[in-house]
């Protein structure tokens, strides 16, 4: 295990300190808050597969030096305890994306109150290619949010953490597969693939998705796709479905109506999609789909009587956001 500037290991119930002075250096011990002067220089330790994570200003951030964090003399210094695969994840993180900062890595990092993670934000790390195949350790985490990471291309590492429930990759347009063993993910329930173009448009995407039992949400809104692969039938166990903002996409696969789950369907700015007869034929034969949103759709388009049928079996029909 690495020793730097960042790190402290808690041995017993203090953790070293070496603080730089104008008469040199002092080791001082640091409990959980200790007051620490201007010239903190280095946190280091010694228990084998622990790590304590510096917390300050009630943030999470592994650096703690004066020139990132501002301490001055009346700063106190917190720190947690947490588990030692969350830090070897971090390096593994920064050590495969080098034009990554800590404070990106870090910010969106949620732990348990024993220090475990469980949900981490990525969202918005442009530099981001990879995710560390050390992710793979963390079995708690819960959720994962890599929106707008634009050049991110792999997602391996990502199905050792079987008890992920939502993962979202809105924007994540250099993604073209999901990877070996997805299918394993078995507590995966909220998928969001929005403007993933190239996901969306892949059938083997839809052949892997339809082997999660537990997948109840899935978003494609904003995928440029002409035609949904009919492999998204066999995700049967889907719930709530969102097509907002596929213009270019004019009818749905054949099977769809065996989709019996499905309760809510958004197909916001799918101009060419509810203008369709064939759409609205299928629609018919849906027998739990309760919520029918077409926010933005040119009601005068929709073939005439369809809307009214579908109504008539219990389903509402919203052409616009309520106001309240």
């Amino acid at each position: 295990m690495t020793q730097d500037h960042d790190i402290a290991r808690l041995e017993l119930i203090a953790i070293p300190v070496f603080v730089q002075t104008p008469e040199g250096t002092e080791a001082v011990l640091l409990n959980r808050q200790t007051p620490l002067g201007t010239e903190l220089r280095n946190v280091l330790g010694a228990l084998p597969g622990w790590t304590v994570q510096v917390v300050y200003g009630g943030e999470l951030d592994i650096k703690a030096t004066v020139e990132e964090n501002g301490i001055d003399e009346g700063a106190t210094l917190q720190v947690r305890l947490v588990p030692g695969d969350f830090l070897e994840v971090l390096q593994d993180l920064l050590l495969h994306n080098t034009e990554m900062t800590e404070t990106e890595a870090t910010r969106g990092a949620k732990l348990d109150a024993d220090g475990i993670l469980i949900s981490w934000d990525l969202s918005g790390c442009k530099s981001l290619q990879n995710l560390p195949e050390s992710l793979e350790g963390c079995t708690a985490l819960e959720e994962l949010h890599l929106d707008r990471c634009l050049h991110l291309v792999s997602l391996k590492g990502i199905t050792g953490c079987t008890a992920l429930k939502k993962l979202s990759l809105y924007n994540c347009r250099a993604l073209t597969s999901l990877p070996e063993g997805f299918e394993e993910m078995d507590a995966l329930a909220d998928l969001g693939l929005a403007y993933c173009h190239a996901l969306a448009a892949n059938e083997e995407t839809y052949t892997t998705l339809s082997k999660l039992p537990t997948l109840t949400s899935l978003s494609l809104e904003g995928c440029n796709i002409t035609r949904l692969p009919e492999g998204i039938c066999g995700c049967t166990a889907l719930y709530e479905l969102t097509l907002d903002s596929c213009r270019t996409l004019t009818a749905l696969p054949r099977g769809f109506e065996g989709m019996e789950a499905l309760l809510v369907l958004s197909l916001e700015y799918c101009h060419s999609l509810v203008a369709n007869e064939e759409t609205w034929s299928t629609l018919s034969k849906l027998p739990r789909l309760t919520w029918l949103y077409l926010f933005y759709c040119n009601p005068s388009t929709v073939p005439q009587g369809t809307v009214n049928q579908l109504e008539s079996q219990g389903c509402s029909v919203r052409w616009r956001r309520d106001r309240n």
